[in-house]
Formats: structure tokens, C-alpha cells, sequence
């Protein structure tokens, strides 16, 4: 059974005692392809699932809506969804991607999930997503004629590598892209790894980083000192690594990373 909200898509299964609270990220894809590569090329795919997205498009420190509108809110909501479809479930778990990935952690510490997953997990200032949406949208249409990058023809590809490789533009994509002291909530995100310790240990909290993304890498290592966290960090060879066009990040697409290294079948193995 299917069930759709504005901001969360859930599957029943009743066959199954295992739920998957699953936080999508933001930003210059689709939301939630990364999430969906989980679903298929693991073993959770036969659990029950919530798949949770930022209708504001940040890093759900807004909540879900006027009703669910914090921290407190979005845990008061994933308890009235366990409890009104998932009253069968004994074992919850979370999960999230970029902008989710963190989330998903003080999540978990909160409900006394099992255990919890974050991929590149990061916390952004809305300020910089947003800027780093449209300026990219409105340079891409200006250089391809469309606002995503897509699949990128050789004329396309020159252009792009033109403009980006400008000194203006490598500052922009400094700034907006690779640069941690301007992009990461550091403050936030201080108020968040206290707050995971606080909760104590009895969640396993996994998070999985690219270490050659400064602000991937800066953001999982500050919950380093937490008690039973687990970071696993991810040196890729080249070959694993596309090439950063425009605002692109190759290095904190990790889904992908892991399934080329033949490690995204089994992250679940342990608890399934």
C-alpha cells in the first residue's frame, strides 16, 4: 500500500517488522535519485519505507510544514506515521542523503532508531542553497538553453568549461560549491552534534563521506566524539570520480562512489 502526503511517500508492508525512515537531500538533481539507487540495489526494498523530502529545500531544520515546523515536529509526525501505518514494525531505522544525511542521525538519536545511515550528510545555510540554485539555474539556461545540466553534448561541455574556467566564475564556484567557511551552518551544526551526544547510545549511527569533499568530510567528522558513531570515510580512485561540471560535485555524489566499489549491496547487511 501506497500512501502520498506532500512531503513524505510511504509503503506498507505488513509482511515486514523493519521501517525505513528515509530523508532525501536538495539541490541540482531530482530529488531523491540517489535515494531510490538505495532502495533498489540493496535488501530494503522488501521493507516498509517513508521517504521524507525538505519541501523548503534545506536541511529540514524548517520541518515539514506550518503544523510539523522544527525538530519536534518532524519526530512528532514520523511517531504519528509509525503509529498510524506501521503498528506492526518492531525495528526502526533511518537513513539520508546530503542535506538529509544528518538529519537522518539526530532523527534516530531522538526516536531510539536501531540504527542510522548518512551518505555526504551536510549542513548548508539556506542562504547559499538558494543562491547556488539560481544562479546555476540562470547560467545554464543562458550557456545550454535549459537549467539542469543533463546529458551534456561535446559543444555543451566546451562552453561550460569556458565560462567555469574564468576567474570570476572559479571564485562563484569556490564560494557556492567547495569552500566549507562559507557554505556549512557551522553554528547549527555545533547545536547538532550536542545534541546527538545528549541523546546517549542506543542508536548505530554510520556515516559515510568522500574525503576529498572538504564540506562532506567536515561535517560527518564533527560527530567524531559522539558515542557510537561510526565514520567511514571513502577515498575513491580517480576512475570512480567524474569530472566537476559547473556547480557539480562528483566527490559528494557517494551513492554512486559506493556502488562502483561494489560496497552498496551490503550496507545494510548487519541489521537485515
Amino acid at each position: 500500500m501506497l500512501i502520498q502526503t506532500e512531503f513524505s511517500v510511504s509503503c506498507v508492508r505488513p509482511e515486514s517488522s523493519q521501517l525505513f525512515f528515509i530523508f532525501t537531500g536538495t539541490g541540482l538533481r531530482p530529488a531523491g535519485v540517489h535515494t531510490m539507487d538505495v532502495v533498489d540495489r540493496t535488501a530494503i526494498g522488501n521493507r516498509n519505507i517513508v521517504i521524507l523530502k525538505d519541501p523548503y529545500g534545506g536541511c529540514y531544520e524548517r520541518g515539514f510544514s506550518d503544523d510539523y515546523a522544527s525538530l519536534d515536529g518532524i519526530l512528532r509526525w514520523l511517531q504519528e506515521e509509525q503509529a498510524r501505518h506501521f503498528p506492526h514494525v518492531r525495528d526502526v531505522f533511518t537513513m539520508g542523503t546530503s542535506c538529509g544525511g544528518l538529519a537522518a542521525i539526530q532523527a534516530a538519536r531522538h526516536l531510539g532508531a536501531r540504527a542510522a545511515w548518512s551518505f555526504s550528510g551536510r549542513l548548508v545555510k539556506p542562504e547559499v542553497i538558494e543562491e547556488r540554485l539560481r544562479v546555476s539555474a540562470t547560467l545554464y539556461q543562458d550557456v545550454i538553453g535549459r537549467t539542469r545540466l543533463g546529458e551534456l553534448t561535446d559543444e555543451e561541455q566546451r562552453k561550460l568549461d569556458t565560462v567555469f574556467g574564468t576567474p570570476e566564475m572559479k571564485e562563484l564556484r569556490w564560494r557556492l560549491a567547495d569552500n566549507p567557511s562559507t557554505i556549512i551552518s557551522r553554528a547549527l551544526l555545533h547545536e547538532m552534534v550536542a545534541d546527538v551526544k545528549d541523546r546517549g547510545s542506543s542508536t548505530d549511527c554510520h556515516l559515510y563521506y568522500v574525503t576529498s569533499n572538504a564540506v562532506d568530510r567536515e561535517c560527518s567528522e564533527a560527530f567524531r566524539d559522539c558515542a557510537n558513531v561510526n565514520l567511514h570515510p571513502v577515498t575513491p580512485e580517480p576512475v570512480h570520480l567524474g569530472k566537476p561540471v559547473g556547480f557539480t560535485e562528483p566527490d559528494h555524489s557517494i551513492i554512486p562512489i559506493l556502488y562502483r566499489l561494489g560496497r552498496l549491496p551490503t550496507l545494510f547487511a548487519d541489521y537485515l
